[in-house]
């Protein structure tokens, strides 16, 4: 979070793990994010660059944006794809591109 105060951006909250009690991709971990915003599931957008981890919040009814990072695996890898039957609400090419399709600007 500190990095994030210089540069003007604002998080609500920031939700580890290991202080949910659980791990991604288990249903309880999304579950609780909410509870703790005390907003439904429905309210919510998990935004990542995992297709894993974007089903998994979808499957307890989060919205998803997935964020490509072309390079993460290195210049010549492919990067993860989600699977045919997981189409993301939002598919954008970075952050900027994620605040476009919000319209946070």
């Amino acid at each position: 979070m500190d990095t994030c105060k210089p540069a003007g951006i604002v998080w609500d909250a920031v939700f580890s793990c290991e202080a949910i009690g659980f791990y991604k991709l288990r249903p309880q971990a999304c579950q609780r994010a909410a509870q703790w915003l005390q907003v439904e599931p429905e309210e919510c957008l998990m935004v990542a660059a995992h297709p894993g981890d974007l089903m998994a919040a979808a499957r307890v009814g989060y919205r998803t944006a997935f964020v490509r990072r072309p390079y993460e695996r290195g210049p010549n890898a492919a990067p993860p794809e989600a699977p045919d039957d997981f189409q993301p609400d939002i598919s954008v090419d970075g952050f900027g591109g994620l605040a476009d399709e919000l319209g946070a600007f």
